[in-house]
Formats: C-alpha cells, structure tokens, sequence
C-alpha cells in the first residue's frame, strides 16, 4: 500500500517572496499509483520504491513550477486546464494534472500505452 498526504511546497522567488503550493492526490491517482507500484513490483521489484520516490520528485516540481506542463486537451468541463508531464526517470508514465496559485492537483498517473483520452473522458 501506498502512503498518500497532501504536502506543501515553499518557493523562493528572486524578490525573495516565498509561493506555496500544495500538492493534492485524487483518490484516483492514488489508486493509480498503488496499481503501477503493485505491477513493477511484479516484473521488477527493485525498481518499485525507485518509481514511488521519482513520483514524489515529479511531484515537486510541479509544484515548483507547474507552467512545464503541456496542456492536454479534453472535453469534460471539470478538467479544463489540464496538464500533462511524465514521472522523472519512467518516462512511459504520465502524470495528468490541474494546478492554480496555492495547489497542484494530480488527476491520474497513466501507463502511456493505455487509450489516454478514454480514460481521462470516462
């Protein structure tokens, strides 16, 4: 099992404010990432808490800098906005998320192989 939290990260900017944001993991991201931890630790279990800490990397600097996305297209009202940017070092995966001033909401982590656009309509 997976542990999930919401953090918060500081941001220093050149005028020396400090930026917040927090990150937030849907329930379904979070069961996202329990199906890819349980699947590489299936095939590679080295390599399973390697992903989870590349995760959390990725995590952060979305946080940091959440512009690094690139906007995915979708039509459902409630993900407009939505950002895509792949897990540092498992570039077959991708994170799907919506970010304002204070907060990054990760939507979903996806294998790349998997019809995408079915799964972020449904």
């Amino acid at each position: 099992m997976v542990a999930r939290k919401t953090g918060t990260l500081n941001k220093v900017t050149s005028s020396t404010r400090i930026i917040a944001r927090r990150i937030f993991i849907t329930q379904q991201a979070s069961v996202d990432l329990d199906d890819i931890y349980n699947f590489i630790a299936k095939n590679n279990p080295d390599i399973r808490l390697q992903f989870l800490d590349a995760a959390r990397q990725t995590f952060k600097q979305l946080a940091k800098t959440p512009e690094i996305g690139t906007i995915y297209e979708v039509s459902k009202p409630k993900l407009q906005g939505l950002r895509k940017w792949r897990v540092k070092r498992f570039d077959k995966y991708i994170i799907f998320y919506c970010h304002s001033d204070n907060l990054v909401e990760i939507i979903r982590i996806l294998y790349a192989g998997r019809d995408i656009s079915a799964i972020l309509e449904d």
